[in-house]
């Protein structure tokens, strides 16, 4: 068997740990004013009906909504597909900002989805974050609930806008999107408060 030198295993150290630190900031974008997110991860599909909605919680065994810190390999129990449980899967929005959820998730009518991404700020940022989803949606902001909307709807882009302060360092943006019927998406960006 072949000893490696001390300098072989600190560099293969190095390239293991630049791995997992590359595969981790898979979904974090750097804050850019004014401009759509991206890239999202998505997970569900979760019931939207016989008394379960979008007011449940369906992350209490990872903590729940106020405090899951969510990560690729997380699963959810569901009674909307055959196998019981959902993965978080990732997801891109298109170019004019649209994550349609029915692409990444199915079945995709009368269910539940969770929408996630990480956001870096070189600073404390206050910020409007603005907002579109069809239908029902609530958003947290590192653990916060800052947002509500009760009734089902097609928002367009920055329907809604709540002042927000982003944290310097990684912030989580949280969003639940429940869909009634026909179009299931959500639009997101911050748009930095002078």
């Amino acid at each position: 068997m072949t000893k490696l030198s001390s300098a072989h295993l600190k560099i293969l150290v190095f390239f293991l740990f630049i791995s997992v630190a590359i595969k981790a900031q898979d979904n974090l974008t750097k804050y850019q004013n004014n401009v759509f997110i991206k890239n999202w991860s998505v997970c569900g599909p979760f019931p939207n009906e016989k008394g379960k909605n979008i007011n449940t919680d369906f992350l209490i065994n990872a903590g729940g909504e106020n405090h899951i810190k969510w990560k690729q390999e997380l699963t959810h129990k569901s009674i909307s597909v055959p196998s019981g449980k959902v993965g978080w899967i990732k997801a891109l929005a298109d170019n004019a900002g649209k994550l349609d959820i029915k692409k990444y998730l199915s079945p995709n009518q009368k269910n539940v989805a969770y929408c996630a991404s990480y956001i870096e700020c070189d600073d404390i940022t206050p910020a409007i974050l603005k907002l579109g989803s069809n239908d029902r949606l609530k958003v947290w902001l590192n653990g916060k609930l800052v947002h509500m909307f009760s009734q089902p709807r097609a928002g367009s882009p920055d329907t809604d806008q709540i002042p927000v302060e982003l944290k310097k360092g990684k912030n989580q943006l949280l969003a639940k999107v429940d869909n009634e019927g026909g179009n299931w998406w959500i639009y997101a960006r911050f748009d930095k408060l002078e």
